[in-house]
Order: structure tokens, then C-alpha cells, then sequence
């Protein structure tokens, strides 16, 4: 089964969990490691989830063990636009860092095949992006911030 491992509903908060893995496990594929504005903007979809501090060691220490071939646990929303959200947080978290790696835009056709859509939603969110000025002087902006920290 892999990285993704198993697809199955639970509560809300493993859904969460399983969200916030996910954007972990998307950050920790660039060889340089979690860039601060990766870091910032997990943490920060982590507090509007309402999950905390141990939730998110939690994530972590899960992610670790997954990349360690340890099988996973994902939980996630049944709901379509739940599961665009997902595919969309995971294309901005891609863009953030203004570096675009092959093997995250993989593993976000992966997630988005998994969640039930053409891989090709993430080129197209993509594309949306790279060519919207006002989201690119977001980016700069965040950057900024994020370094300043």
C-alpha cells in the first residue's frame, strides 16, 4: 500500500491528523528540509483545525515512521469539496516555497488520484497560480515573513 496506506473514515480530528500529515509529508520531500514558510503555513492550517502542539508531534512522529516504511493511516472527508481543499492547500504548500520539485508535484497527482481526481486537477490549480500576479506577491510576502522569524 505504500506511503498513503489505508483510505478509511473515522472522527474528525483523524481527519485532520490525516490533512496535516499530509501537507507534512508533501514539505518533507524537498532534500533541503521544511523551509520556515512551509513550517508556517503547516502550523498555521494546524491552528485553524484546532489541533494542537501534541497533535502535531503526533503527525510528525507518524510521518517519520511512514517514511521508515511503516505503513499509514489516513482518514479523510468523504465530502468532494472537503477533499478539494486538501488537493488545493497541498498545490499552495508546493508553491510556496517558489521551488517547484518533481517529486512534489507527484506526490500531489498521487494524493489527488487518491482522493478521487484526475491527477490533472493539479496542474490546473498550478497553472491558476504561477499566472495570478496578486498570488505571487503573496508568496513574496509571505517569504518575507516567514524568514524574518
Amino acid at each position: 500500500m505504500g506511503f498513503f496506506g489505508n483510505l478509511f473514515g473515522s472522527d474528525n480530528k483523524e481527519e485532520k491528523l490525516s490533512r496535516i500529515k499530509l501537507l507534512i509529508g508533501l514539505a518533507a520531500i524537498d532534500d533541503d528540509g521544511i523551509s520556515a514558510v512551509e513550517r508556517k503555513f503547516i502550523f498555521s492550517n494546524a491552528a485553524k483545525m484546532g489541533l494542537d502542539k501534541n497533535d502535531l508531534a503526533q503527525a510528525i512522529q507518524n510521518i517519520k515512521e511512514e517514511l521508515r516504511g511503516k505503513e499509514g493511516e489516513y482518514t479523510l472527508p468523504t465530502s468532494k469539496e472537503e477533499r478539494f481543499d486538501i488537493v488545493h492547500d497541498l498545490v499552495l504548500l508546493m508553491l510556496i516555497d517558489g521551488n517547484i520539485d518533481p517529486k512534489e508535484t507527484e506526490f500531489c497527482h498521487k494524493v489527488a488520484e487518491k482522493l478521487g481526481f484526475d491527477s490533472s486537477i493539479v496542474t490546473d490549480l498550478v497553472t491558476q497560480y504561477i499566472t495570478d500576479e496578486d498570488f505571487k506577491q503573496k508568496i513574496k510576502r509571505l517569504n518575507e515573513i516567514a524568514n524574518e522569524e
